[in-house]
């Protein structure tokens, strides 16, 4: 068994209600290298999400739905609740090649933003619905053990 597999087995026999003799006795050590593994800090690392992804290449902006010359709604800008924001966001959900490195880019830029901060329709998106997954994408993300 390694040291941190011990540490962590420490750990876990700590918050279990085991006293450090009963742990130490059980992992086959000292009392006082119980006391040391309970202790020492473990290593973590933080779970990648969308968000904390670095900026994608700009050269995929000319191969959006919204760039076409075919009729589009004017009202990209919008906030999803008028008919042109609706069909503008449709566009982007159904026809867009580059939806998801939109999605990406709009998350990298607003990151933890007010919803009142962040406008326009970007990878099927609306400010709301951003907002709203940016907070849900945080709350999942957590410390994992290394």
């Amino acid at each position: 068994m390694t040291r941190e597999e011990r540490a962590t087995r420490a750990r876990a026999l700590h918050r279990a209600g085991w006293t450090d003799p009963a742990i130490a006795a059980h992992l086959g050590v000292s009392t006082r290298t119980v006391l040391r593994l309970r202790h020492e800090p473990t290593r973590t690392r933080k779970a990648t999400v969308i968000i904390d992804r670095p900026k994608p290449s700009a050269s995929w902006h000319r191969h959006g739905a919204c760039t076409r010359p075919t009729p589009v709604p004017a009202d990209w800008d919008g906030d999803g609740d008028t008919t042109e924001s609706i069909a503008a966001q449709n566009i982007c959900m159904l026809r867009c090649p580059v939806r998801a490195l939109c999605l990406a880019e709009a998350m990298h830029v607003e990151g933890a933003m007010p919803t009142g901060g962040r406008n326009g329709i970007a990878g099927g998106l609306t400010p709301v619905q951003r907002a709203s997954l940016y907070r849900t994408l945080r709350s999942r993300t957590q410390e994992v053990p290394a």
